[in-house]
């Protein structure tokens, strides 16, 4: 009985693995497809919508993309920026968490984040966005 017990925990923190690997490995196809739009200058892409016809995606996990509008916020800032997301993981036997793409210096990475700290680090971003777009408007547009 015990061992039962024991088999069916032990099969339940495999399962709760597999399903938090399979987000990052999602995550991390998506970063290398993204990684091709960064250009010479190492600038965040505007677009970073996904090729909805690739089958990776059509079996894998929904992300959400920040915005075009973010992504030109962002586009010269050399901080971490969360560019993709994936729904909220449950499991069971650790903190609750989502698979995060970040971009900083011209580079993608994948990172998993619990909930509670993703909601900090996307709450700042915003707040970050939001003094960029003020600082944007009181300087004026820039020229080329």
């Amino acid at each position: 009985m015990l061992g039962t017990i024991v088999l069916f925990f032990v099969i339940l923190v495999q399962r709760e693995s597999r399903h938090k690997n399979r987000a990052l490995e999602d995550a991390e196809y998506y970063a290398e497809i993204i990684q091709k739009r960064v250009g010479s200058r190492g600038l965040l892409p505007i677009n970073l919508d996904r090729d909805l016809t690739d089958p990776q995606f059509l079996r894998g996990f929904s992300f959400e993309n920040i915005p075009r509008s973010d992504s030109r916020c962002f586009r010269n800032y050399d901080g971490p920026v969360i560019v993709a997301y994936t729904q909220e993981i449950s499991l069971p036997f650790r903190s609750d968490g989502r698979a995060i793409v970040l971009f900083e210096r011209g580079e993608f990475r994948v990172e998993w984040f619990a909930v509670s700290e993703f909601n900090r680090r996307f709450d700042e971003q915003r707040a970050t966005m939001t003094r960029l777009e003020k600082e944007k408007r009181r300087n004026g547009p820039v020229l080329p």
